[in-house]
């Protein structure tokens, strides 16, 4: 007989504990769930704040790979590419500013604020690689891309060339990578986020 009421007991008990852990569980998810979807499809690492709000983005009709946050000004504005991440400068900052030494462009970058926004860096050729697609035999920047006045030009990276520490990796959109030394005028574009440089190169 008292097997048999510690039987109900722990059933009672075991009941009592789904009744309050499938609520609680059920609540924890609803939380998780739309806090992830406050960031509107990005995962948190991709906004960037200010003034305690999250800066909004607005896709780019053209191509929704990336995202802009004022299409009517370029020249202050930045993209998302949802595809990595990473925030660039919608107009290069070379385009106003002019070419630079390797170095001074690290410098430029560092130096960079874009609506009230600092964190820039020169990218890593794999980073800046990543903005080539394959159009039919050419490779080139993503079609209907939000970039602006960014053409045939050879833009730095903060990629040391392997065993010739005085060259870094360039970019070249629409044909491939290239090297060149580091005293030599190239232009640059700023990114923001990523992992950045590989330490030692």
């Amino acid at each position: 007989m008292k097997r048999y009421w510690r039987l109900i007991g722990l059933g009672l008990l075991v009941i009592s504990a789904l009744v309050l852990f499938v609520p609680f569980m059920a609540h924890a998810q609803y939380l998780y769930f739309n806090a992830w979807r406050a960031y509107d499809d990005k995962p948190p690492m991709w906004n960037i704040y200010q003034g305690g709000a999250a800066i909004q983005w607005v896709t780019w009709v053209s191509n929704p790979r990336f995202a802009v946050t004022n299409p009517r000004n370029a020249s202050d504005d930045i993209v998302l590419d949802k595809a990595t991440g990473l925030v660039w400068e919608r107009l290069p900052q070379s385009v106003t500013l002019g070419q630079l030494e390797w170095s001074d462009s690290i410098e430029a970058c560092t130096r960079t604020e874009h609506q009230g926004v600092m964190g820039w860096r020169l990218p890593t050729v794999e980073e800046l690689s990543t903005l080539y697609e394959l159009q039919g035999s050419k490779r080139d920047l993503p079609y209907g891309h939000p970039f602006v006045q960014v053409g045939d030009k050879f833009y730095w990276t903060s990629s040391t060339r392997i065993g010739y520490a005085s060259q870094a990796y360039t970019v070249r959109f629409g044909f491939s990578v290239y090297t060149y030394l580091k005293t030599s005028y190239q232009d640059y574009w700023c990114v923001r986020g990523g992992t950045g440089p590989t330490p030692g190169c």
